[in-house]
């Protein structure tokens, strides 16, 4: 069978997103620091993290297709503007929530719904393993299918091996910060050039 890769850009973004989340967060079921905050890595707290991010631009249309999708046989949703009625409401964007007691079952549910909203399968897959704390670096598109991907963005340009970007000075000390992207840097795959 084949390995279902990523091969949207803007899904390609998200799933950087997820990632740094797995290098970065504090242990499954533990509490620490992401991005400066107190985080709890669970479950529920990756189910809201991956729907603030998917979210992001089109924020109403998102949330209120998954509200429509969610809908419980008491009438309330699993996304909801309204978590009066929540045992664990997880504050998206907007003033939007997420019931975040679910089983996995329910949580799945609810990224089932994403491909109704534009999402590909194979980013329906990736997210479901993310909540459920599994490594999504299968996921990952090869150098092939990130030159299809990117094919026509200015300011990046793939040779053979390797690709070039142009990027604005102030990311060119931060990009090879980001551990995968320094390895590609380390292993000559990436060349930033300052836009």
């Amino acid at each position: 069978m084949k390995q279902m890769r990523i091969c949207d850009p803007w899904e390609f973004i998200l799933f950087a997103f997820m990632v740094r989340w797995q290098q970065k967060a504090p242990a499954d079921r533990h509490w620490g620091e992401l991005d400066g905050k107190p985080t709890c890595n669970s479950q529920e707290a990756r189910l809201a993290y991956v729907l603030q991010k998917a979210a992001v631009g089109r924020i109403d249309s998102i949330y209120s297709g998954l509200a429509r999708y969610t809908r419980r046989m008491d009438g309330n949703s699993y996304v909801s503007r309204n978590p009066a009625w929540m045992k664990s409401p997880m504050p998206l964007l907007e003033d939007w929530y997420l019931e975040g007691c679910q089983k996995i079952e329910q949580k799945n549910n609810v990224l089932e719904n994403l491909t109704k909203l534009g999402f590909s399968p194979e980013f329906e897959a990736c997210t479901k393993d993310f909540v459920a704390g599994q490594n999504i670096k299968g996921y990952l598109p090869n150098f092939e299918e990130l030159g299809l991907m990117f094919e026509g963005y200015p300011g990046i340009n793939f040779n053979g091996g390797s690709v070039e970007m142009k990027v604005p000075e102030l990311l060119m000390s931060l990009i090879p910060a980001q551990p995968f992207f320094g390895s590609l840097i380390q292993q000559n795959r990436i060349q930033l050039q300052p836009s």
